[in-house]
């Protein structure tokens, strides 16, 4: 209910109440996961991620990693109080537990709410993907140890539910 009070300098009052319905406030400009398929296998490559979000106006945070049955992972920000701007974190995959985070998709989380307590809460997440399993290989021709011209035939096989590309080289 919007409520308006007036008095005027003898002190005369009037008031007028209206109910209405509030909008969802927008905090959230961006939200980001930089490179949404990171693998934490301590091979060099792709270590970690970059989770970044950018705030229009003051907000409440709470960034989380979640898996995709809403279940907890790791908990980066819990109702910090965040001024309009851009915010970072590396993440090297490591669950709230301290062990590695399971392989697969999950979700990077926000949910902002109003400091104040009136406005409703937002809530947006984006995708993200551990992935430490490298692509299973299978080559069955030629064999190793036979021969092979540049007419042989290569036959064989690449597994990987986030295959980039592959080569073939002699």
């Amino acid at each position: 209910t919007l409520r308006l009070l007036v008095t005027d300098a003898a002190e005369n009052q009037a008031e007028a109440r209206v109910s209405v319905e509030v909008a969802a406030r927008n905090y959230l400009a961006r939200l980001a996961a930089t490179p949404s398929i990171f693998s934490p296998n301590a091979d060099g490559r792709l270590e970690t991620t970059s989770l970044e979000y950018e705030l229009t106006s003051t907000a409440l945070v709470t960034l989380q990693v979640r898996d995709l049955g809403g279940g907890l992972v790791k908990t980066l920000e819990a109702g910090a109080s965040r001024d309009a701007g851009v915010y970072g974190f590396i993440w090297d995959g490591i669950s709230d537990a301290g062990t590695p985070a399971p392989d697969g998709d999950l979700r990077l989380h926000i949910r902002l709410e109003d400091p104040v307590g009136i406005g409703r809460p937002q809530d947006q997440s984006v995708a993200l993907t551990v992935d430490r399993i490298a692509p299973a290989l299978t080559l069955d021709r030629p064999q190793s140890g036979g021969f092979a011209t540049r007419a042989t035939s290569v036959h064989g096989g690449v597994t990987d539910l986030h295959l980039a590309w592959y080569r073939i080289e002699a």
